[in-house]
């Protein structure tokens, strides 16, 4: 786990209400794991919007539309709710990095939708089911940079929340407890 970083400082990273809204990037994602993302969020939440992005105009589609609009390169925005309680509600940003076939997927997600009454291991485990879904080579979950809180500056030591690689240590120091 990232030095110096605790089990209490993901769950205050996770449910701290600063006017700050949480991302989780995702990152190594070709176009089925992008598809495959959307796919395992269908799954779990009800959809509010799904929308895709053609030249200069959004265009509303179903899940059908917003899978062929990743096969052809398009961006997608996605906005879900009803989903598990670990994160109740989720927005879902995509859109190709380069000329490779590289995704650069965000989850976006405010601290009040989240719960962790069953503790942090259910959290950590959604989100590590969802990697293995869509084969991510890893994420992170961090403060959106977007805030317009007044301490902003003086979180920098804690922009990342925790990452893929601190996943495992953070099981194990939950269990520990």
């Amino acid at each position: 786990m990232t030095p110096g970083r605790t089990p209490r400082d993901v769950i205050l990273g996770l449910t701290e209400v600063d006017g700050a809204c949480r991302d989780i990037n995702w990152f190594g994602l070709n176009t089925d794991g992008a598809i495959a993302l959307l796919l395992w969020i269908c799954e779990r939440y009800t959809i509010t919007a799904l929308q895709n992005y053609t030249d200069d105009e959004t265009v509303p589609c179903d899940v059908d539309s917003a899978c062929e609009a990743l096969v052809a390169g398009r961006s997608f925005q996605g906005v879900f709710q009803e989903g598990p309680p670990e994160i109740s509600q989720i927005q879902y940003f995509s859109y190709r990095e380069n000329e490779s076939a590289d995704w650069f997927v965000e989850l976006t997600f405010f601290p009040q939708d989240v719960s962790l009454e069953k503790g942090l291991a259910p959290f950590v485990q959604l989100i590590d089911d969802a990697k293995q879904r869509c084969n991510a080579s890893a994420y992170y979950v961090r403060y959106e940079d977007g805030s317009f809180d007044t301490v902003w500056q003086q979180r920098e030591h804690r922009v990342v929340v925790y990452s893929s690689e601190d996943a495992t240590d953070l099981l194990a120091a939950v269990e520990a407890i």
